[in-house]
């Protein structure tokens, strides 16, 4: 997922665009056989965004089952998961043009490398929803670009995955991991942030405002910690560190320190925020937070 947008422009499926605004069930209906296929290409499409916590009723039948918000792509269009639903359940036809485009390909959707994906997010961020389309939650948490991206990798409000992030690595006993004894408030404020983020990859790539930006993943999953890097970085920054997960492509960990926050420690040194949302969302736009949320004494760099 790219934090770039694309010279090349997006085509936007907007379900009753070309009908004047309704929706016009039975066009293209089960016994078609072009039905089964259509319905293929698009569930075979790359996720934009995936927020399966997000939904609005059916507008044909309100008592079916709710349509969910969420967007794929084919690399040239991009269409709502509300398209594949109206198809299935009431044979709500995609627009011509795009139906070309699909029996070109034999109707199989090309595989979406995660740049051009994230060009694809980059040009939903603007758009008002279409009228048969869930919009977008109401929170005040995350900016919308970041929130995207956290639902559709696998977070959620209220994500807990402690009792794995102990299993991975316990806190007690950090001597096990070959690392050094950490204080119980740097354990502490550490399992927080990956009982909430832990096991989640962002395939994020692009240039930010302020770094290019590489995909990262957080603890536990991916390659372990490396016990050197982490003990460099402990002597320059003057304080104990806990990783919390790595930039591989940048060859550097993601690591807390108890008073001056998050940052990166490695052949990458960054400071990224004061907690996890302002790391994360730093890491994600690849832009540096606000020079005032920075500690007094600084960071690695």
């Amino acid at each position: 997922m790219s934090v770039e947008e694309s010279e090349q422009p997006f085509r936007i499926v907007v379900l009753g665009e070309r009908t004047g605004g309704r929706l016009v069930p039975g066009e293209l209906p089960a016994a078609d056989r072009r039905f089964n296929k259509v319905l293929r290409y698009l569930r075979s499409g790359t996720w934009v965004i995936r927020d399966e916590g997000t939904a609005c009723a059916d507008p044909v039948d309100p008592s079916a089952a709710p349509v969910p918000r969420g967007y794929r792509t084919d690399g040239d269009w991009i269409w709502p998961l509300a398209a594949e639903h109206l198809l299935e359940r009431h044979g709500v036809a995609p627009p011509p043009e795009f139906m070309e485009l699909m029996a070109e390909r034999g109707f199989y959707s090309p595989r979406v490398y995660a740049d051009r994906c994230g060009q694809a997010r980059q040009a939903l961020l603007p758009r008002i929803p279409g009228p048969y389309e869930p919009p977008a939650p109401i929170q005040f948490r995350l900016p919308p670009d970041v929130y995207d991206l956290f639902v559709t990798v696998g977070w959620a409000p209220g994500r807990d995955v402690g009792a794995e992030v102990d299993a991975w690595w316990p806190g007690a006993d950090p001597a096990g991991r070959g690392e050094p004894a950490l204080p119980d408030d740097l354990l502490a404020a550490g399992r927080a942030v990956l009982a909430e983020f832990g096991g989640l990859t962002f395939p994020v790539y692009g240039y930010g405002r302020d770094w290019r930006v590489m995909g990262f993943q957080l603890f536990p999953k991916g390659r372990p910690s490396d016990p050197s890097l982490v003990a460099a970085a402990t002597g320059r920054v003057g304080g104990p560190l806990m990783s919390l997960g790595t930039v591989p492509e940048w060859k550097s960990e993601i690591v807390l320190h108890p008073r001056h926050g998050i940052g990166t420690a490695g052949d990458v040194e960054l400071f990224l925020g004061r907690d996890g949302d302002e790391a994360l969302t730093s890491l994600i736009r690849g832009a540096a937070p606000p020079a005032q949320h920075r500690a007094a004494t600084g960071w690695l760099r």
